[in-house]
């Protein structure tokens, strides 16, 4: 995680070095997907979005303020676990279970994670290959289901 507390990361005016992050994205491109489609298919965990769509070989930043999407992003950088990303349908669902997300998600890689000093998370993430939603296995502490990779057309 970034701290912004630390004055080598922030610019004179107070706000965030945004080049470096940049510069990380950008050094984690790559034509191949390093995540193997067929060995990640159980068990996934999965991060709900609200009003907006991750694309596979792309990256965006992500504000991430629910718990258990915090409690997700946390586990899946100790372990460096990619996760699944997809879509709620209604945006004001503070805890959507299967019936409340869209079947088609992407499998992404955290690149990076910035803590803010006003206590907010975002969170970029990088979309790898598309997926089907199967099945949610759990909701607690977090979302996790069994996914099939799709290919992509």
């Amino acid at each position: 995680m970034i701290d912004f507390t630390d004055s080598k990361l922030v610019e004179e005016d107070g706000s965030p070095q945004i080049c470096q992050i940049f510069t990380d994205v950008k050094a984690n491109e790559n034509t191949d997907n390093d995540i193997d489609p067929q060995s990640f298919t159980s068990d996934v965990p999965i991060l709900a979005l609200r009003n907006m769509v991750l694309f596979p070989n792309v990256a965006i930043p992500v504000a991430v303020g629910r718990d258990k999407s915090l409690a997700l992003i946390e586990a899946a950088q100790k372990t460096k676990t990619p996760i699944g990303v997809i879509c709620q349908k209604d945006a004001k669902d503070e805890d959507p279970g299967q019936d409340g997300l869209y079947q088609i998600g992407v499998v992404a890689e955290i690149i990076r994670v910035l803590e803010f000093p006003d206590n907010s998370t975002n969170v970029i993430i990088q979309g790898k290959y598309p997926f089907q939603l199967d099945s949610v296995t759990s909701t607690k502490p977090f979302l996790r289901a069994n996914i099939t990779p799709l290919e992509e057309e």
